[in-house]
């Protein structure tokens, strides 16, 4: 238990300076911006539990915060998301795997974690992209912000994940 919240620990060190030192960077077109971070989610099985997945979610979203100067933007997406998430993996989970099983390239196949990764980013950026604006009005650059970075994580997500595997 100890070893795997050390080892989790390691992996939100890792991805918060990705995050904040190259990704950060990337604007593609002005709009933009892979939100890697999202990837540590990843690491969580079905059977991990709702307060362990909560508690990690927002201790990411909350680095991110102090390092991008985002009051709040991206602890209270990650927050969501991380609250959602036991859900999507029940849902995603065949049955024939064991709750113990993490969601991998390998163990899913290409357009089922490409499935799972697209709707954890789009909802990730959605709500970090609405609380960015505060208004309910979608504007254009908010939707292509939405879009892009959308496919932008998952893009980052599907290599991150290549290069773990």
């Amino acid at each position: 238990m100890i070893q795997t919240q050390f080892v989790r620990f390691l992996q939100m060190c890792g991805l918060v300076l990705l995050q904040v030192l190259i990704c950060n960077h990337i604007h593609l077109f002005g709009v933009a911006t892979p939100q890697v971070y999202l990837a540590l989610l990843l690491y969580f099985s079905a059977n991990s539990s709702r307060i362990s997945i909560l508690l990690w979610s927002f201790a990411i979203g909350l680095v991110v915060d102090i390092f991008d100067n985002t009051p709040g933007m991206a602890a209270a997406s990650m927050t969501f998301v991380g609250f959602i998430l036991p859900s999507l993996l029940r849902s995603i989970q065949t049955k024939d795997r064991t709750e113990d099983t993490r969601i991998t390239l390998s163990e899913m196949g290409l357009q089922r974690f490409l499935a799972y990764v697209l709707i954890l980013s789009l909802i990730h950026c959605f709500l970090y992209f609405m609380l960015e604006a505060f208004t309910f009005q979608l504007s254009l650059i908010t939707i292509l912000s939405i879009i892009g970075s959308t496919l932008l994580t998952a893009l980052f997500v599907l290599l991150l994940e290549l290069c773990r595997s």
